[in-house]
């Protein structure tokens, strides 16, 4: 929780240091922002308007940044204080600080972030040099030169004098090239996410912005048309946001996605072993024989089960790329259109919803959300059942079998 707290003339703080003064150690919390005290302007002696003096007061603020630590403090200057309601309580009576109002506290959380200044959660990773240590007495935040808003064990919250562990998630406040510095430390630390870096890279549109939102609508509709292949489609759009000056070259080879492209060149001479090795014959058979006694539709819900069993354990690329040869066997064993197995294939490929490995988003939030491995089968049961009930009703009615 967030307080703002003033330093009264007879507190001990008085012409210390935040870092002499060393309340992250002694009390367990964290100074988030120091406001200097400021006389309301006048002129003339006599006190503006309050309109104006609001104005004025805008006028002589500091952007928001990190507190110095070696700031000395003074009275009147107000502190924004994060801690438990306990912590700040015992602060307040050993530093004879008086307490703001509460509510009012809220409203510096939109200054506690800016251009320069951002907020990200980062990770204890296995090996990480910083388990054991320990958050008040500066670990962290003299190394990196970040502020550490706050510790989640699992489901609960740390005490900041409280030993760090392996999977702690801390929530860090600093400039984004301290943060950017921690997400280099990779034996370290894991950063799950930096969300207002990414806004900051947001940029107006301009005329390059409008002609690459005309290259992907044409390149949508060469590929719902079926003028050219859809792979010819992406090509050619590609070509036109280099030609026309949308991307620089260095900017499209470092969209591509390597790690993808590497998978599906891995994965593609597997299926083609599969197939040529006829495994994928004798299972498209096995398939065709246990489902296709019952028609085309459960055929279908065979081939999906199977997919979505794959897709809980590898990535849905490699799911789809294994199970292409077998549905495609298993069409021509039961003489059916492909089409509606093959669509039904790409649904199942894309429900990894039972475990946090399937996928990558999926083990991205399980420590940060402090997910059990049985919480994604709770949630992703349903989710997997509702999915094959529409798949089965509607893929045969857009594609018959």
């Amino acid at each position: 929780e967030l307080y703002r707290m003033r330093i009264r003339a007879s507190s001990p703080l008085v012409g210390s240091s935040l870092r002499e003064s060393n309340l992250g150690r002694r009390f367990g919390v964290s100074v988030l922002q120091i406001d200097p005290f400021h006389d309301d302007p006048t002129l003339f002696g006599q006190p503006l308007p309050s309109a104006l003096r609001d104005r004025v007061g805008a006028m002589q603020a500091e952007p928001p940044g990190l507190p110095d630590p070696d700031r000395v403090l003074l009275h009147n200057d107000v502190m924004l204080v994060r801690g438990a309601p306990e912590q700040v309580s015992e602060v307040e009576v050993a530093m004879h600080l008086g307490m703001l109002p509460v509510e009012e506290a809220p409203e510096e959380l939109g200054e506690l972030l800016s251009q320069e200044i951002g907020i990200a959660e980062v990770l204890i990773a296995p090996r990480s040099s910083f388990a054991g240590a320990v958050v008040a007495e500066g670990a962290v935040g003299r190394s990196f030169g970040v502020l550490v808003l706050g510790i989640r064990r699992g489901d609960h919250h740390v005490d900041s004098t409280e030993p760090l562990q392996v999977g702690d998630a801390l929530l860090v406040r600093g400039t984004w090239k301290a943060i950017g510095v921690m997400a280099e430390e990779v034996r370290n630390f894991v950063v799950v996410g930096q969300p207002e870096e990414i806004a900051t890279q947001v940029t107006d549109l301009d005329s390059r912005s409008w002609l690459s939102l005309g290259i992907l609508a044409v390149m949508v509709a060469l590929m719902a048309s079926g003028v050219v292949p859809v792979v010819i489609a992406a090509l050619l759009a590609a070509v036109a946001m280099l030609a026309t000056g949308c991307l620089t070259s260095t900017q499209a080879y470092r969209a591509v996605s390597w790690s993808t492209v590497i998978l599906i060149g891995a994965m593609i001479p597997m299926a083609t072993a599969l197939d040529a090795t006829g495994g994928a014959a004798r299972i498209a058979d096995t398939l065709v024989d246990v489902f296709g006694g019952f028609g085309a539709v459960p055929l279908l819900a065979g081939i999906m089960l199977i997919t979505t069993g794959f897709s809980q354990v590898i990535s849905n690329t490699a799911a789809a790329v294994l199970m292409a040869p077998v549905a495609l066997g298993a069409a021509a064993g039961l003489g059916v259109d492909p089409h509606p197995l093959m669509m039904g294939l790409a649904v199942a490929a894309s429900t990894a919803f039972l475990t946090p490995v399937g996928t990558a988003p999926n083990l991205m939030v399980m420590s940060p959300g402090g997910y059990r491995f049985r919480d994604y089968a709770v949630v992703g049961l349903p989710l997997l059942a509702l999915f094959f009930i529409v798949s089965l009703l509607l893929i045969p009615i857009i594609w018959p079998l």
